[in-house]
């Protein structure tokens, strides 16, 4: 019921860049995307709704602003309104980042956050989840060894979060959070 005319995956400065285009769309509910570091065990980076019904070009775009470092696999999946799924060709980009801190963050079901942290050296790091109201709701301290660590956070309710995390040189990344 769709027909995927083009899906690229490219590195544009500190960010990678997910275009893809239609040139047919029957039924069709939305599309997922799906982000891994091993091209293997894929974890969810999004959802796009689509158009539905279309014989005309539609373009599609999403931008993921915190690449792993090192090889990141792309995979572009469509689903029809009576839940069928099919994949699509998974992409790769290579990132190289000039920071020796820095995360990613994967959204891996009902109220569940992986967070991948990479440092160039083992470390201490202060994890502190925040609410809208600026309230923190989550602290935790987390030894993260050289290269990635991921760590599961369990945040109850759903919600919109900053993710505020402080290496022991007094580097902070700050990432938003949405649980659904």
């Amino acid at each position: 019921p769709v027909t995927i005319t083009s899906f690229t995956a490219t590195l544009n400065q500190n960010k990678v860049v997910l275009d893809w285009a239609t040139s047919q769309e029957i039924n069709n509910r939305h599309f997922t995307l799906e982000k891994s570091s091993d091209g293997v065990n894929f974890n969810y980076l999004t959802r796009v709704n689509a158009v539905g019904n279309s014989n005309a070009s539609t373009n599609y775009k999403f931008i993921d602003a915190a690449p792993f470092n090192g090889i990141n696999y792309y995979r572009l999946s469509q689903t029809d309104i009576d839940g069928m799924t099919s994949y699509f060709e998974v992409k790769k980009v290579t990132y190289k980042s000039n920071k020796d801190f820095y995360s990613s963050i994967y959204n891996t079901g009902k109220n569940k956050v992986n967070v991948n942290i990479t440092s160039n050296k083992a470390d201490n790091v202060s994890v502190h989840v925040i609410d809208m109201q600026g309230k923190t709701i989550l602290q935790n301290n987390i030894t993260v060894q050289n290269g990635n660590t991921s760590k599961e956070l369990i945040i109850i309710p759903s919600g919109i979060y900053i993710l505020r995390l402080v290496n022991s040189q007094g580097g902070i990344i700050t990432n938003k959070i949405i649980v659904e």
